[in-house]
């Protein structure tokens, strides 16, 4: 059980990597469904984390935010 007493500003976290497709920016290669191997670059994403009684949320805009930049593909999309 969380602890509700728990509160911490834990500062910038990396929340995942998108892996952008892009043959402009050919830093490596993955895999995309229907289309087999692309060329494209990985990109960081952060957010500034915070445990608010004893949670540590992920703001909901970060799973937006990596499914539009892998465009669909993105793990459980």
């Amino acid at each position: 059980m969380p602890d509700g007493g728990l509160n911490l500003d834990l500062g910038p976290m990396l929340f995942d990597l998108a892996f952008v497709e892009d043959p402009r920016r050919p830093e490596l290669a993955f895999k995309r469904p229907g289309k087999g191997e692309v060329q494209g670059y990985a990109l960081p994403l952060f957010f500034h984390a915070q445990i608010r009684e004893g949670w540590l949320e992920v703001p909901a805009k970060k799973y937006q935010e990596l499914y539009r930049l892998e465009e669909g593909h993105a793990a459980g999309a």
